[in-house]
């Protein structure tokens, strides 16, 4: 089993993203800090290994108004497209009805929809599950865990033979009154799964660089409050917050960070830190503009293991300053 992408916050996607820390938008008591809603179109920063067979899950918040019909909220798309592939929506003629489309970058197709109106002002947890992505393809989609759509047959466009990143759209308004959070791309089963954000708690076991992590645990991006080095091999490390109560199994951590590079000679390692072994990607070569980075482990790097709760709660956020 791979988580293949995660995210929740706006640091996340491309453009076009708008954040609302309002409980109102994520579930209840949900592990996520905000929820989010696209003012336009918009995609993961990220990709993945392209896919024809997967599961998308996340939580959506479905605003039960005529201004939210035939608009998206969330999907898989192909990123070399303009959005073309498969996504998650709201009925063109029903309001509260959920419904599947594709898109080929300018028109909208209706492939199915639920039969009821689930869609009430409230949060639902949504999973959709595609299986051989083409002209002879089976899509299932859940809400809460039950079934709400099948869905046998065509769902290509023109120049998509395969998904590879996430889509974010449908936002409507100053507000927006479809939000989502939490989204997860595996390719085994989401339908019991949650994407929990950690975020920079406290000062970290090496603290190199200038600045403190208050600088770096704003919900709203803020390219005007960084840490910062100017100087090859230096690290800094954060502490996050701890995991939630229960019993559960992590999947899978990402770190994720905005950077840049004003020197044009130094690179960024960014990772995390597990007990005494510190894991850190390739070297990214950074611009003078601020750009997101992110890496996703699978298993602890110090055990092989899959992650245990402890492990996050005692996880730092690492970075490293590396010469060009």
């Amino acid at each position: 089993m791979t988580i293949l992408w995660c995210g929740g916050e706006d640091i996340d996607f491309t453009e076009n993203i708008s954040i609302n820390s309002a409980t109102t938008y994520c579930k209840s008591g949900s592990t996520a800090r905000c929820s989010f809603y696209g003012s336009g179109f918009s995609k993961g920063i990220a990709n993945f290994s392209a896919i024809t067979s997967g599961w998308l899950s996340f939580q959506g918040y479905f605003g039960n108004q005529a201004a939210t019909k035939n608009l998206f909220i969330c999907g898989l798309v192909l990123s070399s497209t303009t959005n073309k592939g498969l996504w998650i929506g709201v009925d063109a003629s029903t309001e509260g009805k959920l419904a599947l489309y594709k898109y080929d970058g300018s028109t909208k197709t209706s492939l199915a929809s639920e039969s009821g109106t689930s869609l009430n002002n409230t949060v639902k947890k949504i999973d959709m599950h595609i299986v051989s992505y083409g002209v002879s393809a089976t899509v299932t989609v859940y809400i809460n865990g039950a079934l709400v759509i099948t869905y046998s047959g065509d769902t290509t466009v023109s120049g998509v033979t395969n998904l590879d990143t996430v889509g974010v759209g449908g936002g409507y308004g100053t507000v927006g009154y479809l939000h989502a959070s939490e989204i997860i791309v595996s390719d085994a089963d989401t339908r019991a799964m949650a994407l929990v954000s950690v975020i920079p708690s406290a000062a970290g076991t090496v603290s190199d660089w200038t600045g403190a992590y208050t600088a770096i645990d704003e919900t709203v991006i803020s390219d005007n409050d960084f840490v910062s080095t100017v100087t090859a091999d230096q690290i800094f490390e954060c502490n996050v917050t701890d995991m939630p109560s229960g019993s559960y199994t992590i999947k899978a951590v990402k770190s994720v960070v905005r950077a840049a590079d004003l020197s044009m000679a130094l690179g960024l390692q960014l990772g995390i830190r597990v007990g005494t072994t510190i894991a850190l990607s390739s070297t990214k070569t950074l611009d003078i503009v601020p750009s997101t980075q992110e890496i996703i482990y699978q298993v602890n790097p110090e055990t092989s293991a899959a992650f245990s709760k402890s492990d996050i709660d005692s996880l730092q956020l690492a970075y490293k300053s590396v010469a060009l």
